[in-house]
Parts: C-alpha cells; structure tokens; sequence
C-alpha cells in the first residue's frame, strides 16, 4: 500500500514539488536544459527530457512535435509547461509556461472530496478546422472554485502558447462527480469528440465518456456524453484515440498511477458502442526492464509511424515517497491481428482477458506523487 500522509502535508509537500521540481521554470521559463539525445531513435524507449514532467500532452504539427506537462506553480499562476523538439540538436528544448494566467473559474475545491485543494491538470492541444487566429486548443482539468474539477478550455497562435483560458468551465459533472483527463479526437467520418475521465463518487463509477463538439471545440448544442469504457468501478483515465487501417483504438492508464503498477493499456470499437479489451501496452527500458508507473500516454502519428509519449517512476514511490516522474517516448509497431505493442520485442498477438483486480485509488498526480487529488476508495 502506497504511503499516504496526512492531508495538509499532501498538499504542502505537492506544492513544494510543484514550486522546485516539476514546474522548474518561473513565469519567464527558465529552468534546467536537458542534455543529449531526447528523440526517440530506432526502436528503444527514449528519456524525452531530464527534469520531472508528468501526464505528458503529445501535438504533433508537420515535422514539429511539442509536449505539455501537467501542473501549474502556485506563486505565479503559470501552467502547463511545453517543451518544443528541435530537429537539429535531437533534443526537447528547456521547458516555458504555455499558460500566463489563471482561469478565472479555478481555485479551491468544494465538496467533501479533496475540499480546499486546486488543480490544474492533464493539458491536451489540437488545432480546429475553423478558419480565424487562435486556432490552437488546449483542454485541461482543474479545479472550478467552491466545485469538483472540470474541463477547461483555451485558444493561443501557436502550439507554444501562451494558451488565453476562456472565463468558464467547458463541462463539469454532476452534483457528486468529477471530470479529468480531456482528450479531442476527430473520428474518420469528420465529427469531432471530447474524451475525458468521469468519476462518480456515490455509487462508485469510473469510467471514460464522450462528448459530441463542433469544429472550434466548443460542444455540440443538445450533444449528450455517452460512456465509452466502464472502468467497472476500477481506475481508468488518460484516453488517447487514434485511427488506424479502419480500426480505432483508445490508450487509457488503469490501476493506481502513485505505484509501479501504474500501466497503459488499449481498447478497441467505435465511439458509439463501448470498446472492447485489447490488452496491456509492454512498456519496458532500454535495458529490458520493465518501466514503473508507465502511463498518461498520448499516441500520435509522425510522418508513417505512430509514436507514444508516456511519464514513468525512476524510483518506486513505494520506498521513495517523493518520486517524480519523467517522460518518455516510444515508436509503436502492430502485429499481423492488429494489436499495437511498443518496439522492440512483440507481444502475444492473442487478445488478452480484461483486468479484473481490485484497484483503489486515492490520488491523481498533479506534477509528482503527492500533487493532492484524493478520491473516495
């Protein structure tokens, strides 16, 4: 069982990892420069960066590929850092806010469920087909003051930012539920969904939801969410939707992300029937062993190969309490039935049974083990 300490240290100790590690940048973006190689090369998992950079965001535009980092620095409101990929060195350059401000909805929660805490989290960015400046898009999660966290949305020129929020929530739950994990996917047919994490506390439900949205993001008028994967009360969060040879297939995290049994798994089906089990991702380092934690992954394509970008443990946070996690990146390759494993070494190519352990979570990372998200377990 995961270390859990009291309330108020979770908050102060998160905060802390937040002000010195994660975030690593003041509101003018300084921080540590990563060094060497950062790309993933042939077909070995990669270190994308060398500072703290969990829940890692994925956008891809052309030959350019940025990733976004979860968590904001509580001083200066700045948010989601973003780090760019530069071609010529192979390297991620050093980490800057892509967001200035505070949305004006965000600050301490409400309810009985992590009350007083404030969350800024899992920031996701794609480009809308609308016409017009600012037609870059980031949903994240954060916290809606006096409420339960919610989806929110911001507009920017560039993929770098900085991300102008808009001044309310784009789509909270229900009186006892809590949104997260947003994620935009534009299906073959040319309509454009919302994915995201619902948990109900009361009966406990978890599981991830769609949302019809039009062009520019915003929801479709009378569009209802309908469920896409029941977590069967079980963790399951972090989709990420890609289509490939007419075959859609949704990447999720399940089980606790604070232990090494952290892990991404893949379903697949359509959005307007749930998807089905595939099995787990084998997500392994380039010595062989198996990462700790791996998950938050977000799958893109990059010229003809999909890639996935994940966070991982160097530490088990079991024996080390305040152990950060890094970003990686890896090619996916596909065996001849269609189950997509990371290269090296395939998987099985039979499908795999559901999980069906027991998983209780108490808390969603922020931007390292102990950033505060505790839920009913």
């Amino acid at each position: 069982m995961p270390f859990r300490p009291h309330a108020a240290t979770v908050v102060l100790v998160g905060a802390l990892i937040v002000i010195l590690g994660a975030t690593a940048t003041s509101a003018s973006g300084l921080g540590r420069k990563p060094t060497g190689p950062r790309e993933p090369s042939g077909d070995a998992a990669t270190r994308l960066l060398d500072v703290p950079f969990a829940d890692p965001g994925f956008y891809v535009e052309g030959q350019a590929r940025y990733i976004y980092a979860t968590g904001f620095d509580p001083e200066g409101w700045t948010a989601f850092r973003v780090a760019k990929y530069d071609a010529d060195t192979g390297a991620y350059g050093v980490p800057q806010p892509s967001m200035l401000q505070r949305p004006k909805w965000v600050g301490p929660r409400g309810g009985p469920h992590a009350r007083g805490e404030v969350h800024m989290w899992g920031p996701h960015v794609w480009r809308r087909s609308v016409p017009g400046p600012r037609d870059y898009v980031m949903y994240f999660s954060a916290s809606r003051r006096g409420g339960s966290d919610c989806i929110g949305m911001a507009i920017a020129d560039s993929p770098l930012g900085p991300f102008a929020p808009q001044s309310r929530p784009l789509r909270c739950g229900n009186r006892g539920s809590t949104l997260i994990d947003p994620a935009h996917f534009h299906a073959r047919g040319g309509a454009d969904y919302l994915l995201y994490k619902r948990h109900r506390f009361h009966p406990r439900a978890i599981g991830i939801w769609a949302l019809r949205v039009g062009p520019s993001g915003e929801p479709v008028r009378r569009a209802r969410p309908f469920r896409v994967v029941d977590g069967g009360g079980k963790e399951v969060e972090a989709p990420s939707v890609v289509t490939r040879h007419g075959r859609t297939y949704l990447f999720a995290s399940r089980r606790s992300y604070a232990t090494c049994a952290y892990r991404t798994v893949v379903y697949v089906g359509t959005l307007r029937r749930e998807f089905k089990w595939l099995g787990n991702v084998g997500l392994r380092r380039p010595s062989g062993r198996r990462f700790c934690g791996p998950g938050g992954a977000e799958v893109r394509k990059v010229g003809d190969v999909f890639h996935m970008v994940f966070h991982a443990f160097d530490e088990n946070p079991h024996v080390v309490p305040a152990a950060s996690r890094f970003a990686w990146g890896v090619p996916l390759r596909w065996t001849p039935t269609g189950k997509p494993y990371a290269a090296p070494a395939p998987p099985s190519s039979r499908f795999e049974r559901a999980p069906r352990a027991t998983v209780r979570s108490r808390t969603k990372s922020g931007s390292s083990s102990f950033s505060p998200y505790r839920s009913r377990s």
